[in-house]
C-alpha cells in the first residue's frame, strides 16, 4: 500500500487513492508521451504499467494486447502536441486482495479546443512492490453534445 504524508504523520492510501493515483500517473505519461515531450525510453516505462497478459477494448471496439498496445503507443509518440488529458469521476466498483476494478472519465482536449471524452473501466492488479499493473482496459466514448 502506498504511503501518503497527513498533517499528523504518514497514513496509508485507501484504495480509492490508489487508483485515483495510478490512473493520474498512467494518463500523465501518455499525455506527455502524446506530445513528445518524452524520451524514446518512456515507451519502455510507459508499456511496463501494463501486466504481461493485459488486454485492452479501445472506443472503436478493437481489441489489443500488451504487444498491439505497445504498437499503438510508439505510431502515438509525438502525435498530439498540446493535448492535455484530465482524468475524473474515478470510483472503485470491486476491491479484492488480487486487485480492484475502477471506473473514470478522461477527457482529452487538444490546442485548436477539439475534445473527446470516455468512459473506463479497468482491471488494477495489486502489486506488492510500487505501482498496481493494468490487466484490463476498456474505454467508451462519449458522445458529443450536438
Amino acid at each position: 500500500m502506498i504511503a501518503l504524508r497527513h498533517h499528523n504523520g504518514i497514513r496509508s492510501m485507501t484504495r480509492l487513492e490508489q487508483a485515483r493515483t495510478e490512473i493520474v500517473l498512467l494518463h500523465e505519461q501518455i499525455e506527455a508521451w502524446f506530445r513528445g515531450e518524452a524520451a524514446p525510453e518512456a515507451l519502455d516505462a510507459l508499456i511496463a504499467c501494463f501486466d504481461d497478459d493485459f488486454a485492452m477494448v479501445t472506443v472503436r471496439g478493437e481489441r489489443l494486447d500488451r504487444d498491439s498496445t505497445r504498437h499503438l503507443f510508439a505510431r502515438l509518440g509525438g502525435a498530439r502536441p498540446g493535448i492535455a488529458i484530465t482524468i475524473d469521476d474515478v470510483a472503485v466498483t470491486v476491491d479484492s486482495p488480487e486487485g480492484c476494478m475502477v471506473s473514470y472519465r478522461e477527457i482529452q482536449v487538444l490546442p485548436d479546443g477539439s475534445s473527446n471524452q470516455r468512459h473506463s473501466v479497468a482491471w488494477l492488479s495489486t502489486a506488492e512492490l510500487g505501482r498496481p499493473r493494468w490487466r484490463f482496459l476498456q474505454e467508451t466514448s462519449i458522445p458529443q453534445a450536438a
